[in-house]
């Protein structure tokens, strides 16, 4: 059985977990999942049988969601109780009925990586500069086409997943993510953009993390893909010197899942000025 997480355990990333104040593992409060934190919240899944103050207990493993470069992009809870153990109440665990679905973004690809702004202040910005159109105001050029994005997020679990939601991010320029489909994207669901976190450095991060789409996907047996296309309607703006996007399956975290690092690698677009 997995180990028992608890507050000052340090995860993979180095920080240190939080914990209940009321029930306690050798002396260490209870690590509870959507609720403690190890800089940024813990995503899960933990146990699905055994509950701390009514939030699921986390264990060893649990992924917690992104909050910078690698080691923080997609780190999960470490270093656990030496004694205590509880079970995933995962099929094929001791007494687990919960169905093992897996997605994992295995693809994820940009129409364009560097936008060109050809003298605007933005991108698509209409191209009427005088640097790079000479007719000015008076002679609009037609603004550049939308970026589009494609992705494939597949089930690697044994069991189907049942209808999920795709999340679309754009992160700030330091954010990155790890090579596609190795599972060490950056952990981004919902949720970890809800919560005040007491890092003021996490908490910047995810003051500039913004959800630009979404989309509704239906149930994946074990082994099949979807493959779909996000089109982006905000502007990119010359004031950076690019952007970073990202693709998470189950941005809700509606179905449980035995492993919650669902993202792959970022995609970087460079912002250049020139015609």
């Amino acid at each position: 059985m997995p180990i028992v997480s608890r507050q000052g355990d340090p995860a993979t990333c180095g920080h240190p977990n939080t914990g209940c104040a009321s029930v306690f593992v050798n002396g260490k409060g209870a690590t509870r999942v959507k609720v403690d934190t190890a800089a940024a919240i813990i995503i899960g899944p933990g146990s699905q049988t055994v509950f701390v103050e009514g939030e699921r207990l986390s264990l060893n493993g649990d992924s917690i969601a992104g909050h910078g470069k690698p080691p923080h992009s997609s780190p999960r809870t470490a270093n656990g109780s030496p004694d205590t153990f509880a079970g995933t109440g995962f099929i094929g665990d001791p007494g687990g009925t919960e169905p093992k679905a897996d997605l994992v973004v295995i693809d994820f690809k940009s129409s364009i990586s560097i936008a060109k702004t050809k003298g605007a202040s933005c991108y698509p910005c209409p191209w009427w500069t005088d640097y790079c159109n000479p007719g000015g105001p008076s002679n609009l050029m037609p603004a550049p086409p939308f970026v589009t994005f494609d992705y494939t997020v597949v089930n690697n679990g044994q069991d189907t997943a049942q209808p999920f939601t795709m999340g679309f991010w754009m992160l700030p320029t330091d954010a990155q993510g790890g090579i596609v489909g190795d599972g060490g994207g950056i952990n981004l669901p919902f949720v970890a953009t809800q919560v005040t976190y007491a890092d003021s450095a996490v908490q910047d991060f995810y003051n500039n993390v913004k959800l630009v789409g979404e989309e509704a996907i239906g149930s994946l047996l074990p082994g099949k893909s979807f493959s779909g296309q996000f089109t982006l309607y905000d502007l990119m703006y010359v004031s950076q010197e690019g952007y970073n996007f990202g693709a998470y399956a189950d941005i809700y975290l509606e179905k449980t899942k035995p492993d919650d690092n669902n993202s792959t690698t970022l995609i970087n677009i460079l912002i250049n000025t020139s015609c």
